[in-house]
């Protein structure tokens, strides 16, 4: 499915400078393993996206940075969710595919 959409992707450690200065229309975190309170980088850059008006978007530990760099809380989970795996379908092409969940932490 063709949206005209340029998608350039960059390092997790990319200075908020570089990404910025590639004029996104969108900024999106993508997921990762791990507890993010020590990606102070990714923070400190989240925060400096968020003083524009581009629009960030975050999953699972990009959901979770965007949270500690809009001043929220991340805990550990006590029994973490594992499984609990969701049908998507794909309208176009008539296919359900299966996500899997993994998440240890969550933002409040």
């Amino acid at each position: 499915m063709d949206r005209g959409c340029r998608l350039t992707i960059v390092p997790a450690q990319t200075s908020a400078e570089d990404v910025l200065k590639m004029n996104p229309d969108g900024i999106f975190l993508s997921n990762g393993p791990g507890d993010p309170a020590p990606c102070d980088y990714a923070i400190t850059a989240i925060q400096k996206f968020l003083e524009t008006d581009i629009p960030v978007f975050g999953i699972c530990l990009g959901h979770q940075l965007l949270a500690l760099a809009s001043g929220a809380k991340t805990v550990k989970m006590k029994f973490g969710h594992h499984g609990g795996n969701h049908p998507v379908k794909d309208v176009e092409k008539n296919v359900v595919m299966i996500t899997a969940q993994n998440h240890g932490f969550c933002g409040g």
